[in-house]
């Protein structure tokens, strides 16, 4: 299983070409981040050659997938990105559904997340893009909550550009059954967000038992991402070099 690191999380308070460098001490694999606005993408596509890391996946169009009428636009923002794409060497990109309006019945926003994401896969094909749909927990203000109806919408699409990114955290709130849930659909997970509960602390920290659930993973197969998403402590670098250890450790 590789690492990778939202720089945003825990290392916003400094350039991101510079987080790398940090980063890749602590022995992670890869960088994530949230939003490209504001960053320098010149620096940090050096920054990953000279590092040898990559940019495992940063945020899509900042458009609603369940808002009406708003399928072109998600389409047309994921074309305006491929040239972000093609300068990070990036080809995964996150998507959550949205907020959701008080007059819209679930089934509408429903129905619209899945014609929204049916016409981005032309985007996707052309471009040999991923895009990991992330379902949140209730206080994020999101529409798609459960990890069951993002895995069915990525088998009713039947598309492999279009997988679920597995918040730990998330769906430890919302449902837990973490280890059971991820192996019967780990086919379809693009990419994994790791943090604990409470606090979305370091793993390690909380009632998540890491150790188990990603050798559990391990074995069966995962060789994706698992990204740190999570609130450090004050001494950052070391916790997050005690991090990378636990996750290469899984086996």
């Amino acid at each position: 299983m590789k690492v990778s690191v939202c720089s945003d999380m825990l290392f916003g308070d400094m350039p991101t070409a510079k987080a790398m460098e940090t980063l890749k001490a602590a022995g992670a694999d890869a960088v994530e981040f949230w939003g490209v606005d504001g960053k320098d993408l010149r620096a940090i596509a050096a920054a990953s050659r000279s590092l040898g890391m990559p940019v495992a996946v940063f945020c899509g169009p900042p458009v609603s997938l369940i808002a009406p009428d708003q399928a072109a636009a998600f389409a047309e923002g994921l074309k305006a990105l491929v040239p972000t794409c093609d300068t990070l060497g990036c080809r995964t990109l996150i998507a959550c559904s949205g907020r959701p309006d008080g007059g819209w019945s679930n089934n509408d926003m429903h129905d619209r997340l899945r014609t929204t994401l049916e016409a981005a896969l032309p985007v996707l094909d052309a471009h040999d893009l991923t895009l990991v749909l992330e379902p949140l927990n209730a206080s994020e203000l999101s529409y798609l909550r459960t990890s069951r109806e993002a895995f069915d919408l990525c088998r009713m699409l039947k598309s492999p550009r279009v997988k679920v990114l597995y918040d730990i955290y998330h769906m430890q709130l919302m449902e837990g059954n973490l280890t059971s849930t991820l192996l019967a659909n780990l086919p379809l997970v693009g990419h994994l967000h790791v943090a604990d509960v409470p606090g979305r602390k370091a793993p390690g920290t909380g009632e998540i038992n890491y150790p188990n659930l990603l050798t559990a993973l391990t074995r069966a197969g995962y060789a994706g991402y698992a990204g740190m998403e999570y609130w450090p402590a004050d001494d950052k670098a070391a916790e997050l070099s005690r991090v990378v250890e636990m996750v290469k450790k899984a086996r």
